[in-house]
């Protein structure tokens, strides 16, 4: 652990810069790869704004579940680094890949645990993987029960995301790249190296203003 000394009023202040900024890897890291991701697709106009409402059965921007009006921003289909380690993957950040939905559901929404005979127990999100016909029957038998008063199953908000994509797949929207775990830890080594420089170069600053 590093710490920087600053000398304040005849007592010195400890603080524990290297480990505050240097926590700061991942955030710098995911703010890159949506800056870069926005570059990526066609302009997102008013009637594609019109094709989603239509795929999601909403009107305005309410949420998909519950029907209520958010404010927020909503939740990725396909995580910008979330899916990192799991499926090498980045969600791009534009309003292709994002739709209403509102915050405390955003999480859990998506997600489908599968205990299948036979089978190790896995796990799946409906946002972003594919459902063989095998796990559609098994998510319509057992996530039967809408997600919300009057709002629809898990199974339904598949078939949805699923009309959506296909709407997105003829506008030839990438919606997520695939194979970027090599480029992914490049970028992480270069915000690490940066960081790290950064923090000692600042850190020499205040030490020569400071004792001066």
């Amino acid at each position: 652990m590093k710490y920087l000394y600053i000398y304040v009023y005849n007592k010195y202040i400890i603080m524990q810069v290297w480990s505050s900024v240097m926590s700061r890897e991942s955030t710098l890291a995911y703010e890159i790869v949506k800056d870069y991701t926005k570059h990526m697709n066609p302009k997102f106009t008013n009637n594609d704004r019109k094709i989603k409402y239509e795929c999601f059965g909403i009107k305005k921007k309410t949420c998909i579940i519950t029907g209520e009006y958010i404010n927020g921003k909503g939740d990725h289909l396909h995580s910008v680094r979330g899916n990192v380690s799991s499926d090498c993957s980045w969600g791009s950040d534009t309003l292709w890949n994002i739709i209403p939905v509102c915050g405390r559901l955003n999480s859990t929404y998506k997600k489908v645990k599968f205990l299948i005979d036979g089978i190790e127990p896995y796990e799946k999100d409906i946002g972003c993987h594919i459902l063989t016909q095998e796990e559609q029957d098994y998510v319509e038998q057992n996530y039967s029960e809408p997600l919300a008063p009057n709002g629809p199953t898990k199974l339904e908000i598949y078939n949805k995301i699923q009309n959506w994509k296909k709407y997105c797949n003829n506008k030839n929207v990438v919606l997520h790249v695939e194979n970027i775990a090599e480029i992914d830890r490049i970028i992480k080594n270069h915000v690490n190296i940066t960081l790290t420089r950064m923090t000692e170069e600042i850190q020499l600053i205040l030490d020569n203003y400071f004792n001066k």
